[in-house]
């Protein structure tokens, strides 16, 4: 059997032989939900970095930047498992709901503040033409 891409060489030789090649991690699994881009590096060699992007909604819970790293033990991933995760309704209906709170709070000091800068000015205004 041919194969034209590495990792898929790999990934054949790996279910084949059930060896890996020195130097070079298993291959990541694509996760259920979002995408893995490599952002340096073959795949599975060491020094591979892979980043997760999640769907709009979704956010990334472990994995969202692994690596494939070397050191005593042999190799292995590094950042945690990639996944993704919908984010919580509830969590993001209160943040709106506090927002706009805060915005109502600002637009009613802000309100106050401007009456009490007219008001002074009229105070003074009054001062000045009493005076003369």
């Amino acid at each position: 059997m041919e194969m034209s891409h590495p990792l898929l060489t790999l990934l054949y030789k790996e279910q084949c032989t059930n060896q890996i090649t020195p130097g070079h991690c298993h291959p990541m699994k694509p996760p259920s939900i979002g995408t893995l881009t490599l952002a340096a590096g073959n795949g599975t060699n060491v020094g591979t970095v892979m980043t997760l992007w999640c769907p709009l909604l979704h956010r990334a819970s472990s994995g969202g930047l692994i690596k494939c790293e070397q050191d005593s033990n042999g190799t292995h991933w590094t950042g945690g498992i990639p996944e993704c995760k919908k984010i919580e309704h509830q969590d993001f209906h209160l943040a709106i709901l506090l927002s706009i709170i805060s915005t109502g709070i600002i637009i009613i000091m802000s309100i106050y503040f401007i009456t009490s800068c007219l008001l002074n000015c009229v105070k003074k205004e009054e001062a000045r033409q009493l005076d003369r």
